[in-house]
Parts: structure tokens; C-alpha cells; sequence
């Protein structure tokens, strides 16, 4: 079994998962006691260590005290295939300090360091004595994958300056249309003031040249608003897409083409035998050889494999620097000038007036009403339990309300968040609204009156991504960008209990159970997990298979199902009882799945899409149902059944809410089993 045997404490766990991440992503192929349980890794590492490259040992001050990994280091000293990974430590421990140790204090696990490259490079140089690598091979790799990393992260920043140029650049836009507007307003006041005393025809087409000016300029200025809407559309999206690049230098790569010749594999499982107290974990790192010539990965998401007992994990291979990854960086830096429109975050106490929304338009049979009354990328919508009503949230950092039928809004746009609101909640009760923001915190408000009740809930250190009620009303779970969820009381706005930890990435979405005893959870660390809403703790392991972002979660009305939709353009639906995948994924959107529901009857799935559709799904057969609903102009970002399951509600990145006929053409006939 040519290959690296890495030793570490169980301690260390996260730093060698860093460390076997790292080696994954140049494409060295990675096993570990992960994917192979019951393998006794001493009796392994003594019976094969004539074939190893090298024993890898990561030296800290908890492995240096480790009976485990020292007697496995004395076997590669020994055997002089020894190589020390420092973290914490100055050097190794005697008699391993014969070998020089290489640092890796401070690499992040995937920006360039000068201790990581030193590892590789010494790797190269064992595998190539092995015959398993070529010269350059897998320092070309890590050189191309930092390249590539730093490129992406230059694009990122780029994209978020002419954000925040262009967020200015609206502030005086928005003004210059207010001046524009209320200069209009005066004019034909004035206008009307000559018309009607009769001044002489002189002066009434001078007031009218006047009017004419000042008409043509208020057109102008709401030419150009409209633009910066558009512009910000584009801008969200653009920006999703520089978040996603960036994060793939930490994704597995694509899978690897077919090696020279055969590799030794591990040998079968064997019986797991009682570990020793505090065993140290272990994993064989194999490095694959070269192709003539590397293809260029795909767009796709990395293919994965199923180790001998283990769960589904990436396919290592390597990355290539300049393909991909520079084609999509350059169409970032291209579309990137958002112009998105600044907010005007004062109050208007004025609680009877209302906005009229557009009519209903008859763009397809089954779009019943568009709402253009928001004036920024809509984020977040909820019907309210009656149905009557409909609940917003957007980047203007405004909560509104509208009436269902008519698609007027109802009293003034509910105002406090000092950044995007990205999630609204109604209680069951359909009495308070929670919304969660960029401004990292969770405000509850009051249905009737719009006013903020209590303070703002603050605990979170990031963006609230998402928020919902108990279904007894009393407490609110909550998502955000910090990687944990957290649970308030609904009363007293105190936080109930110690942060719900586990997630490795931002956690975008949440929901909890109709029961009250669930909370299910998604996250960019492309996981959804369950946990025990009363003692916080996860239950089973987490639910793999996307392969990217998980951006939203929900439970079926009888809790007994679970559907995820992800930025992999797939939705799956899950037991969730066993969290085992149920079916095969539901495929048909060609972006991002951003928001998903089921039905009240739990029959139907609604999802919307980056794609700028709303789609309907057979929940139990996974057919889409009908043809997709369009007419969003932009990414929809939110979708929702109403209480009744006749309607769908939609919020998109146009500016729009859309609400559909959701009773068309019947359901697929399920597959027999």
C-alpha cells in the first residue's frame, strides 16, 4: 500500500481533517479510520510500512504526549520515511528531532504558507521515490490552487468595492429623482395657478415650457432609478457567484482521470477490535499518478465515492490553475458595477395610508397578482396564517405588509433593521412578525400596529440569515452567517439555552418541526442537520449529498419529510425520521435553488430559482408539475404556500412579489415502489 500514513492525536482532529482536505485538492487521494472503521491503523502501519512513501506525524502538544503517535513515528524514524508537521510545537520531540520539522502554525488550510509548501514539497519528494508522483506534480497543483485562491479573492474584493461605490452612487440618484419629483410638483402647481387667472398666453406657455422641462427631467431620474434597480439585481447575483468561486479552492475537486497503472488499495475491513483509551485517529494518503494530460475540470460539482464504510465523500483530483476558475473570474469582474438603490430608513407615522400595487396582470393563467410596490430586492416572504395577508422583508432593510387580494400595502413599512432584512417569520397566531438582517439581529414587531416590540434580540455575531416561530408561538429559532442557531424566547426576547453548534460554514436556513421537537438546519458546509429543539443537541448525523450550499430547509406538515434545495441547482427530500435521502433528486432549475416549501398537505413542493422560475413539484413521485412559472425578471429569492395550498407567493431580486394560481394541472401518478 504505497502511500502516506498520517498520525495524530484524536485531539487534532480538525487539523488533520485540514491537512487531508489540503492534500485532497492537490490531488492526493485520502484514506482515513472515516471511511475504514474496524481497521487496527498500528497493526496496519507495521504490516505495510515496507510499501509506504512516508508516516506523517502532526505534533502537537497533545500528540507529543500521545503514547499512540510517538510508537507510529518510531516505526517511519526507523524506517527513515519520518515527516514532522509542527503546530504548537517549536520542534519534535526527542528522538523525532533527527528529522527537521516542518511548521504549519497559522495556515488556514488553504491560503499559500510557506510551512505547507515546505510539507508538499517533501511529499513530492517521497512519492516520487515510491513511484507514486512525478517531478513537479503535486507542487504544481498547490501552486495553481493558490494562484487561483488569491485571484478569487482579489475578484471578491473588487466586487464588493463597486457594491458599496455604487450603493453611493444611488444615494445621489435617489435624491436628485426626490428633487426632480417634488420641482415637478411645484411647477404645475404653478402651472395650474396660471391657467386658472387667465395671466395671458404668453406667460401660460412659458409656465408650460416650464412644466414640459420639469416633466422630462422627473422621467429622467425614475429612467435611471429603474436602471439602478436592475444594476442591483445583477449585482446580488454577481456577488453570489464571487462567493462561490472563492469557496471553491475548499471544495473537493473533480475526479481524478485514470491512473498509470494500478494502485494497491486498502485491505478489506476487518472487525473492529475495543480501541485503546484515547486512541489516536489515522488516515493512509495515497497520491495517485498523472495523466499524459490533465483534463480541465468542470463546472459541475465534484463526483463523489463511497469508501468501504464510510459516508459519501469527494472524489480527489487536481486542480488546474487558469481553467475554470480564471474564466469565471474574469465574467465577475465584467458584470460587476451594481447600482443598487440606497434606503430611506426614516419613519412615516402616518399609519393609514397604504400603497397601491399594480392591478392584477394577465402575463399566464396562473399569475393572479403582481406587487411592485417595494422598491428593492425582495428577500423574504410569508403568507399570514389566515391567508389574507402577505409579509415582506428587503434589502431597503424594510418589513411591509400586503393585502393578498388586492395587493395594496397595508399601513407604512415597518422600519428599524440598519441592514437588509433576509428572513421574516409570522407567529401562528398571526399577531407578531420576526425578521432577521444583515444587521445581525432579530427584531419582533406587532401585526396590528407595525410597532417594534421590545428590543432588538442580539447575540448573533453574523448576518441573521433566517428566522421562524415555534409552532406554539413561544420561542424563535434563528440562522445565521456565525455557523450556529439559537433559540429565543418569543415573551422576552432572552435566548433560551447555549447556541446550537456543529455547522462548519454559514447556516442559511432553519424551520422546526410541526411538532415543536425538531429543528432542521441548512448550511454552506453543504450539510442539513436535525437537533432536539428542548436539549439542543444534534440527532444522528448529518444529511449529505448536495454538493454545494444547502440554501434552504422545511419540514412537511406532518413532520415526517424534510426538503433541501441547494446552490448545486438540485432539491432532495429527505426521511426524517432516519435521514436517509428519499428518491433522487429533483432536478429542472439551471441555478441556484434558493427557497423551497411544501404544500400544506404536504403533496407539493414549491421551489424558486436564480433562473428567475417557480417551480411545482409531485412530492412523492418528484416530477415537476406543469410547466415552470415565469415572469420574474431576476432571481426568485423567496417562495411560500398559502395556508389553504390555492396560492403561491414568490419575492424576487426584480423588485416584485408574485402571487400564483398553485391548484393547475393534476399531480403526477407516483412511481410504483
Amino acid at each position: 500500500m504505497a502511500g502516506i500514513f498520517l498520525s495524530y492525536s484524536r485531539s487534532d482532529h480538525a487539523l488533520a481533517q485540514q491537512v487531508v482536505d489540503a492534500l485532497r485538492r492537490i490531488g492526493v487521494e485520502v484514506w482515513w479510520d472515516q471511511d475504514m472503521p474496524g481497521v487496527d491503523w498500528q497493526e496496519e502501519l507495521a504490516r505495510e510500512l515496507e510499501t509506504m512513501a512516508a508516516v506523517a506525524v502532526v505534533w502537537t502538544p497533545t500528540s507529543a504526549a500521545s503514547k499512540y503517535v510517538r510508537d507510529e513515528a518510531r516505526l517511519g524514524l526507523h524506517h527513515d520515511k519520518l515527516i514532522n508537521l509542527m503546530a504548537g510545537q517549536q520542534s519534535p520531540p526527542f528522538p523525532f528531532d533527527r528529522v527537521n520539522g516542518l511548521p504549519i502554525d497559522g495556515w488556514d488550510g488553504v491560503s499559500p504558507h510557506d510551512g505547507w509548501t515546505r510539507v508538499v514539497q517533501t511529499i513530492e519528494q517521497l512519492a516520487i521515490a515510491a513511484g507514486a508522483a512525478r517531478p513537479g506534480e503535486l507542487t504544481g497543483r498547490l501552486a495553481a490552487g493558490e494562484k487561483a485562491l488569491l485571484a478569487a479573492r482579489a475578484a471578491l474584493a473588487d466586487a464588493e468595492l463597486a457594491f458599496h461605490e455604487a450603493q453611493t452612487a444611488v444615494t445621489e440618484t435617489t435624491d436628485a429623482e426626490a428633487e426632480a419629483d417634488a420641482r415637478l410638483e411645484g411647477v404645475k402647481r404653478d402651472l395650474d395657478h396660471v391657467r386658472a387667472t387667465s395671466l395671458g398666453p404668453a406667460i401660460l406657455r412659458a409656465a408650460q415650457q416650464e412644466y414640459d422641462a420639469a416633466d422630462a427631467a422627473a422621467k429622467a431620474a425614475a429612467q435611471a432609478s429603474q436602471a439602478a434597480r436592475a444594476q442591483l439585481s445583477a449585482a446580488s447575483r454577481a456577488m453570489r457567484q464571487a462567493k462561490a468561486v472563492l469557496a471553491q479552492p475548499a471544495a473537493a475537486a473533480p475526479e481524478p482521470p485514470e491512473p498509470l497503472e494500478e494502485r494497491p488499495r486498502p485491505p478489506p475491513e476487518r472487525p473492529a477490535t475495543p480501541p485503546p483509551e484515547d486512541p489516536p485517529a489515522r488516515a493512509t494518503v495515497i497520491a495517485p499518478p498523472p495523466p499524459a494530460s490533465p483534463p480541465v475540470p468542470e463546472a459541475s460539482p465534484a463526483p463523489t465515492t463511497r469508501p468501504s464504510g464510510g459516508k459519501a465523500i469527494p472524489t480527489p483530483a487536481l486542480l488546474v490553475g487558469g481553467g475554470l476558475v480564471a474564466a469565471l473570474l474574469v465574467t465577475l469582474v465584467v458584470v460587476l458595477r451594481p447600482v443598487p438603490r440606497p434606503v430611506d430608513s426614516s419613519p412615516d407615522n402616518s399609519a393609514d395610508s397604504a400603497m397601491t400595487a399594480a392591478a392584477p396582470v394577465p402575463v399566464s393563467p396562473q399569475l393572479l397578482l403582481t406587487i411592485t410596490g417595494d422598491t428593492n430586492p425582495v428577500w423574504s416572504v410569508a403568507f399570514s396564517p389566515g391567508g389574507k395577508r402577505i409579509v415582506s422583508g428587503s434589502w431597503d432593510k424594510t418589513v411591509r405588509l400586503w393585502d393578498a387580494a388586492t395587493g395594496q400595502e397595508i399601513g407604512q413599512p415597518l422600519t428599524g433593521h440598519t441592514d437588509y432584512v433576509l428572513s421574516i417569520s409570522i407567529s401562528p397566531d398571526g399577531k407578531r412578525i420576526a425578521s432577521g438582517s444583515a444587521d445581525d439581529t432579530i427584531r419582533l414587531w406587532d401585526a396590528a400596529t407595525g410597532q417594534q416590540i421590545g428590543q432588538p434580540l442580539t447575540g448573533h455575531s453574523g448576518r441573521v440569515e433566517a428566522v421562524a416561530f415555534f409552532p406554539d408561538g413561544k420561542r424563535i429559532v434563528s440562522g445565521s452567517d456565525d455557523k450556529t442557531i439559537r433559540i429565543w424566547d418569543a415573551a422576552t426576547g432572552v435566548e433560551i439555552g447555549q447556541p446550537l453548534t456543529g455547522h462548519t460554514d454559514e447556516v442559511q436556513s432553519v424551520a422546526v418541526s410541526p411538532d415543536g421537537e425538531r429543528i432542521v438546519s441548512g448550511s454552506n458546509d453543504r450539510t442539513v442537520r436535525i437537533w432536539d429543539a428542548v436539549t439542543g443537541q444534534e440527532i444522528g448525523q448529518p444529511l449529505t449529498g448536495h454538493t454545494d450550499w444547502v440554501q434552504a430547509v422545511a419540514f412537511s406538515a406532518d413532520g415526517r419529510q424534510i426538503v433541501s434545495s441547494a446552490s448545486d441547482k438540485t432539491i432532495r427530500v429527505w426521511d426524517a425520521a432516519t435521514g436517509q435521502e428519499i428518491g433522487q433528486p429533483l432536478t429542472g432549475h439551471t441555478d441556484v435553488v434558493l427557497s423551497v416549501a411544501f404544500s400544506p398537505d404536504g403533496k407539493r413542493i414549491v421551489s424558486g430559482s436564480d433562473d428567475k422560475t417557480v417551480r411545482i413539484w409531485d412530492a412523492a413521485g418528484g416530477q415537476e408539475i406543469g410547466q415552470p412559472l415565469t415572469g420574474h425578471t431576476a432571481g426568485v429569492t423567496s417562495v411560500a404556500f398559502s395556508p389553504d395550498g390555492q396560492r403561491i407567493v414568490s419575492g424576487s431580486e426584480d423588485d416584485t412579489i408574485r402571487i400564483w394560481d398553485a391548484t393547475g394541472p393534476p399531480m403526477s401518478t407516483p412511481p410504483p415502489p
